[in-house]
């Protein structure tokens, strides 16, 4: 269920922040995958300052 009424704030507390537990995966990630996610958080960040 999407919760669409939580905060940047509430999700950071359940482990959404950087190094946070809810960024552990389920499988070692392919180079490329890396590289995107890496590129997707810094325009997430950019975008939320």
């Amino acid at each position: 269920v999407l919760n669409q009424s939580s905060t940047v704030a509430d999700m950071f507390s359940l482990g959404w922040g950087a190094g946070g537990d809810a960024w552990v995966w389920q499988r070692q990630m392919w180079a490329w995958e890396e590289e995107m996610l890496g590129e997707f958080q810094v325009l997430l960040h950019d975008f939320l300052v």
